[in-house]
């Protein structure tokens, strides 16, 4: 009786729930541990979130250069397209130089022979205003004139031309040549020969046809003249008595 006495408030102090010191200084360790596992791995987590933070700054940061070196070939290829452009425009510069100078040449050449061509128009007026002023014909349409006058000779007279000189006229500029020798008549009686330039009578300069005709007239029939002429190159003196002229 006693022995179940004494056990009894053993009994009724575990049934209770109560713990003895040293269990609750067990499980407040083991708390503890866990306490600082779990701030240890939290710590290990931050720092390795920390280091992909850096390495993703780090990337971040190399993203510039690495864009630069990968839009580096295309600006490249930029560069190399507009230097051909350029090149391109600096050949159709020169083509175009080319043709603009090629133009002022021929501007050039046009305009000398314009001024050639106002030269010879000059120059065709002057020679068209001597020819009117001393009224010389055609020499290859001019006709075999023939002297009728009231003192005659009985020659056909012409103007000398170039192809008088050539002949042997030698250089003369005026004279009046004999194209022909009536019969019978005083010229064919002196020493005249046709193809004779007449240059004077009786030292008298003749230069044209009327001039000669004037002359002659201005003389008596049967009155004797001196003509001087050139032929052959030679200047000769033949005098010619002039005579009525029959009809």
């Amino acid at each position: 009786m006693c022995m179940w006495r004494s056990n009894a408030p053993e009994d009724s102090a575990q049934s209770s729930g109560l713990m003895d010191p040293q269990t609750t200084n067990r499980f407040g360790r083991l708390g503890t541990a866990l306490l600082l596992g779990l701030l240890a791995a939290a710590l290990i987590a931050v720092f390795m979130l920390q280091r992909v933070v850096g390495k993703l700054e780090r990337e971040v940061q190399s993203l510039p250069a690495v864009t630069n070196e990968v839009q580096r070939p295309r600006s490249q290829d930029e560069e190399v397209a507009r230097l051909r452009a350029e090149n391109q425009e600096l050949e159709r510069l020169r083509k175009d130089n080319q043709e603009l100078h090629k133009l002022r040449n021929e501007v050039r050449q046009l305009r000398e022979q314009r001024q050639e061509l106002e030269k010879l128009r000059e120059e065709n007026l002057k020679l068209r205003a001597v020819a009117q002023n001393r009224r010389v014909p055609n020499p290859s349409a001019a006709a075999p004139q023939v002297a009728t006058l009231a003192a005659w000779i009985g020659v056909a007279i012409r103007p000398i031309n170039f192809a008088d000189n050539s002949e042997g006229a030698g250089n003369l500029q005026h004279g009046v040549v004999i194209a022909r020798i009536d019969e019978d008549s005083p010229a064919a009686l002196s020493d005249l020969e046709q193809g004779d330039v007449v240059t004077a009578i009786d030292a008298v300069p003749v230069a044209t046809p009327r001039q000669l005709r004037e002359a002659v007239s201005a003389k008596s029939p049967g009155q004797t003249i001196v003509l001087d002429v050139v032929r052959n190159g030679q200047s000769l003196s033949i005098p010619v008595q002039t005579s009525q002229r029959t009809q």
